[in-house]
C-alpha cells in the first residue's frame, strides 16, 4: 500500500545566541496509511508542533521532503487542514458562515455549501446553533465548530495541534469521543499531537514517541485494542505505562543535559 504521507529526513534548525543553530527536529522519517490516526507525543520543546506546521506548509526552511499522495509539497494547501488548540473561527461569521468559508472561497454556490455545511453542523451536533455567532459557544462547541469547518474542506489529512488542550477534563474526553466518532466515519487521515498519553491511546491507531530536543523518532507504538477503549482496562493501563516511561527517560536526559 502506498503511503498516504511520507516525512523523509525532515530536519529543522533554528537561529541561536551563540553561533551554533539550535536543532529543533533531526532526521524525521514516519509513514502514515489512507485512514489512518497517528498520533505525535514527547517530552515540552521536542518540535511536536514544529513538525505539524512542516507538514501543513508553514514552516519552509527545512531540510528533507514532505510526501502527501505521492507529490512533494512545501506550501501551504486545501490537501491539508490544521486545527489547533484555539478555534480558529472567525468572530464576526456566524458558525454557519465560518463552516461553509473554504467552499466560498472555492466559488461554490450559496445554496450548495450552505445544504452542506448544515450537513457538517448535524454531523457534529451543531445544527441547531448554525446562525449564533463563535462567542455565544462553550468553548467545546468551538472546537466542534472548527472540526465541522476542517471537514467540509474535504482535506487529505486533517493535522491536529493540541485540539482539546485549553477544554476541562470533562469536556476534553466527550470531544476525545467526538473526534474518534467523526474520524471513523469520514474515514479521514489524522495526525494529532497531544502531551496527554490518555488521549493518544484512546484516539491513535499508532503513537509516535519523539525524543527530548534534537527531535527523533524514538518509538513507534502500535495501538491494537479495539473501540470503544477501556481506559481502566489492563491493555489500556501497561500502554500507557510503556509511553509513560519512555517520556520520562526523555525528561530525565533533558535536565540531566541541562545541569
Amino acid at each position: 500500500m502506498k503511503p498516504k504521507l511520507e516525512l523523509r529526513d525532515i530536519t529543522k534548525m533554528f537561529a541561536s545566541d551563540n553561533e551554533r543553530p539550535l536543532i529543533a527536529l533531526n532526521d524525521i522519517n514516519l509513514s502514515i496509511n489512507e485512514s489512518d490516526v497517528v498520533v505525535i507525543i514527547g517530552p515540552s520543546g521536542c518540535g511536536k508542533t514544529t513538525l505539524l506546521k512542516i507538514i501543513a506548509g508553514l514552516e519552509n526552511s527545512y531540510k528533507g521532503e514532505v510526501i502527501l499522495e505521492g507529490k512533494s509539497v512545501k506550501a501551504p494547501g486545501p490537501d491539508r487542514c490544521m486545527v489547533s488548540q484555539m478555534a480558529t473561527l472567525l468572530p464576526w461569521r456566524t458558525v454557519i458562515q465560518n463552516v461553509e468559508f473554504s467552499k466560498e472561497l472555492l466559488g461554490i454556490p450559496k445554496a450548495d455549501r450552505k445544504k452542506e455545511s448544515l450537513e457538517y453542523l448535524k454531523l457534529v451536533g451543531l445544527e441547531q446553533f448554525a446562525f449564533s455567532y463563535p462567542f455565544e459557544l462553550s468553548g467545546g462547541m468551538r472546537q466542534r465548530a472548527a472540526l465541522a469547518a476542517a471537514l467540509m474542506s474535504d482535506p487529505e489529512i486533517i493535522l491536529l495541534d493540541e485540539p482539546f488542550g485549553a477544554l476541562d477534563a470533562q469536556t476534553r474526553k466527550d470531544m476525545q469521543e467526538e473526534l474518534l466518532r467523526l474520524l471513523q466515519r469520514t474515514k479521514k487521515t489524522a495526525l494529532l499531537v497531544t502531551h496527554s498519553i490518555e488521549e493518544a491511546i484512546w484516539l491513535s491507531d499508532r503513537i509516535v514517541i519523539i525524543t527530548a530536543r534534537p527531535g527523533r523518532v524514538k518509538e513507534v507504538v502500535q495501538v491494537n485494542l479495539p473501540h470503544p477503549r477501556n481506559r481502566t482496562s489492563s491493555e489500556f493501563i501497561e500502554i500507557r505505562k510503556v509511553i509513560s516511561e519512555m517520556i520520562e527517560e526523555e525528561v530525565k536526559l533533558t535536565k540531566r543535559n541541562h545541569v
